[in-house]
């Protein structure tokens, strides 16, 4: 029970202790208040003179605020806000520093309320429950009628209150005083960033605003005015340094027109800006102010442009040759068909595509990678080309470089037959040597021998035949063919041709291989009868020249028989003697000349003539015989005599031409027996030439009637070889009748010289006659078309057997 009236004493004197500290320290609010308010009135009363005075710029007149707002931070913070939490939720030590304020102005207090709180809150010494209580009721007593209020002394108000008074008392004096000037001051202190001046009568607009332009293009800055003219215009241009450390700041001032829009160029812009227009007018009343149009930047972008180009060519693979890089920035292209082209280049910034243009505007497009692209086309034809590229702002480069392509075309590639090299005639051999050089720039992929087999007889047929030959390569660009053909295959029979040449094909993939052809030859089989009457007309024109020689030297050595008589006459040696000799001697050179040819033209001859086996060995070695005796015409006395002629008439000595000439006379005499010999040798083997080539004739066409048989005897032949068997059988009677009709011609030509030799031969003309040779075979060919195979062989047998009897003879 006595420890609850302790406690209520303790709540009252807490309560009202509670209650005076909260009006003190409101009182304290108060002042901090009053503080602010007067240091605000002070500094718009400083800054209302300044405006009044200076006019200062509005960053000066936001001062104002500036520092009202650092008074108002810190008194906020360093007492209205702290005393207000006193006020409200003050702690012990405040609560006694109040309670130490209350003794202070109460002397029968002093420290009792203070020794109240503590000891009723166990601090200090502790003491007995019943002590305690009696100490508290006393200390009770002594504060219990005293009045805490005392402390709260609102005369801390006044001082602060005169001087707000003061400054209040200032301001309206002032206004009173100055009511416009005082008040426009205000407003600027007020309202720093307001504009409180007389609007200016012209207006300034930007007409072209924000552009985007490119580097180095040009741009026209445009405006116009509203309001009066303007007295002056300007540009102003503000740019970055070139260091872009700074701002560059350029005002260029600009005409004046009658009407109100006005521009101004820019070429080659470079970097971008930022603009406006100024302008000022005459008034006096707006000298010094300027009229300035809304802001406009101009966004300069950079075209993109190429640093580097890099082209790589790839030749096609039949070429063989290696990959080739053209110098950096050079796309200028001289490349084979078909060559691949690899391009890759490098912008100045990312590209969002890029490709290449051809001169038919057809393109192709480039991989993009960054500020990189790369892609290829193939080399067709001839062209032109550009590289163009796209930034990802869509600009694309200024006037690409333009380049040319030259597509170089693969040559045609080379053949020619080198062996044979010229139209044959063919003998006994199936074989034909070729020799085949090829040429070409990359290489081969085939070689064909083509051409065609032409068969004799009324129908000419004509078969075509292509086969590969294979070939060597001697280098990258040449190889050869040495090849025996053999034709046997073709069954050629008498006035057979083939027509052949060479086809080479190059390895030229692109556009498809190329190829050549050589010169066409001919391969001929000649008939019997052609082969004998070539001879026979051969050694008969080679007898006719040696006839020719034989007479000329006759004429010449009268000739120089003649001379010599006149000469002995004579003591000098005149100018027309001399060109009569020398006329003699050329004569007599042409004659040497001439048999030379003819020993080379006899030479061939027997080459053929043994080529076919048309000679016999005893008449070959006569041949030989006849060839040494030309070589040895031309003498060495004879040739001795004519230099020492030929000496003499250079020096023109008389004596010595007599003597030379005598010489020769006595050479040419030695001449024209030799060539006599030479003749009449040559007329005895031209006969024996013609005996040796019946009795070959004869030989083979009893050959061929065998062959025939042969061919025949085979169990079903087919249409094509009976065809062929008749055309032969047919070929055969045509050399029967040629046989017989060199016969008759022998028998005459013989009876002079060989009479017996002619008798014999009359015998066999006589045999053909009585067997009637020609008539059987017309039979057999019938016999064969009609498909009588039998009777056919029969007869063939039968003419093989009168053939051989015809031989025999």
């Amino acid at each position: 029970m006595q420890k609850s009236g302790i406690d209520n004493l303790f709540h009252s004197a807490h309560e009202r202790l509670l209650a005076v500290t909260r009006q003190y320290y409101l009182l304290q609010v108060l002042h901090a208040v009053m503080k602010v308010i007067f240091l605000g009135l002070a500094l718009l009363l400083l800054f209302v003179l300044l405006a009044l005075v200076f006019d200062p710029a509005p960053v000066v007149r936001g001062g104002f605020w500036v520092l009202l707002t650092v008074v108002a931070i810190y008194f906020l913070a360093r007492h209205i806000l702290p005393d207000l939490r006193r006020a409200f939720r003050p702690n012990e030590g405040e609560l006694y520093a109040i309670s130490k304020q209350i003794g202070r102005h109460n002397l029968e207090v002093q420290d009792a309320l203070i020794n109240f709180l503590q000891i009723y809150r166990d601090q200090g010494t502790p003491a007995h429950s019943a002590f305690k209580n009696l100490s508290l009721k006393q200390l009770y007593e002594k504060f219990r009628a005293t009045h805490f209020s005392n402390i709260l002394s609102p005369a801390i108000l006044k001082h602060t209150a005169g001087r707000l008074l003061t400054a209040f008392t200032v301001l309206l004096l002032l206004l009173l005083i100055f009511p416009a000037s005082v008040s426009q001051a205000m407003l600027k202190v007020v309202y720093p960033t307001r504009s409180f001046e007389d609007p200016l009568p012209l207006t300034l607009k930007n007409l072209s605003g924000e552009m985007t332009a490119l580097k180095n293009a040009s741009v026209e800055l445009r405006g116009a005015y509203e309001g009066v003219a303007p007295q002056k215009l300007w540009l102003v241009v503000q740019s970055q340094s070139p260091t872009a450390d700074s701002i560059q700041t350029e005002r260029l001032e600009l005409n004046v027109l009658s009407g109100k829009n006005f521009v101004y160029p820019i070429h080659h812009v470079k970097t971008s800006f930022t603009y406006w227009f100024e302008g000022s007018i005459e008034h006096s009343s707006f000298r010094n102010r300027l009229a300035v149009s809304e802001r406009g930047r101009v966004l300069v972008k950079d075209r993109p442009f190429i640093r580097e180009l890099q082209v790589k060519l790839t030749f096609p693979p039949y070429t063989g040759l290696s990959e080739v890089l053209l110098p950096p920035n050079n796309g200028e292209i001289t490349a084979l068909a078909g060559t691949a082209v690899g391009v890759e280049v490098l912008a100045n910034k990312s590209l969002a595509q890029a490709w290449i243009r051809f001169r038919d505007s057809s393109k192709v497009e480039l991989t993009v990678q960054e500020n990189r692209a790369q892609g290829q086309f193939a080399v067709t034809r001839d062209d032109q080309y550009q590289i163009q590229i796209q930034d990802r702002d869509g600009i694309v480069n200024y006037q690409p470089v333009q380049y040319s392509v030259f597509a170089l075309s693969d040559e045609h590639p080379f053949v020619e037959i080198a062996k044979p090299g010229e139209d044959l005639d063919l003998g006994d051999e199936l074989e034909v040597p070729l020799l085949i050089n090829l040429r070409d720039d990359f290489g081969f992929s085939k070689l064909l021998l083509k051409g065609h087999h032409i068969r004799a007889g009324s129908k000419g047929d004509t078969v075509s035949f292509s086969q590969a030959l294979p070939y060597q390569k001697i280098d990258q660009n040449r190889a050869i063919s040495d090849y025996r053909w053999d034709i046997s295959g073709f069954f050629l029979i008498p006035e057979d041709y083939i027509e052949y040449y060479a086809e080479v094909y190059d390895n030229d993939v692109i556009t498809g291989p190329k190829f050549a052809r050589s010169k066409t030859f001919v391969l001929r089989l000649p008939s019997m009868m052609e082969i004998l009457q070539n001879a026979e007309e051969r050694a008969g024109e080679q007898l006719e020249n040696t006839e020719d020689v034989a007479q000329q030297t006759r004429e010449l050595k009268e000739k120089l028989e003649e001379i010599n008589r006149e000469m002995k006459r004579e003591d000098e040696l005149s100018w027309e003697r001399k060109q009569q000799i020398q006329e003699q001697m050329e004569k007599q050179q042409q004659s040497m000349d001439r048999l030379k040819d003819v020993q080379q033209q006899l030479e061939e001859l027997v080459k053929d003539l043994d080529a076919q086996d048309m000679l016999s060995p005893e008449t070959l070695e006569k041949y030989f015989e006849l060839q040494k005796m030309f070589q040895e015409m031309a003498s060495e006395e004879l040739q001795e005599a004519m230099k020492k002629l030929q000496d003499a008439l250079e020096k023109t000595d008389m004596d010595e031409v007599k003597q030379a000439m005598e010489q020769f006379q006595l050479s040419m005499e030695e001449f024209e027996q030799r060539i006599e010999r030479t003749y009449e040798l040559f007329k005895r083997v031209e006969m024996e030439q013609k005996m040796d080539q019946l009795a070959k004739m004869a030989e083979k066409l009893a050959e061929e009637q065998s062959e025939i048989n042969q061919e025949l005897g085979k169990e079903n032949p087919d249409e094509t070889l009976q065809e062929q068997l008749t055309s032969k059988e047919q070929n055969l009677e045509k050399n029967t009748d040629f046989f017989e009709s060199q016969l008759q011609e022998a028998v005459k030509d013989f009876q002079e010289q060989m009479a017996e030799t002619a008798q014999d031969l009359q015998q066999a003309q006589e045999f053909m006659d009585q067997q009637q040779l020609q008539s059987q075979m017309q039979q057999m060919q019938q016999q064969m078309q009609g498909g009588q195979q039998q009777q056919a062989q029969k007869s063939g047998q039968k003419l093989e057997q009168q053939l051989q009897m015809l031989q025999s003879m």
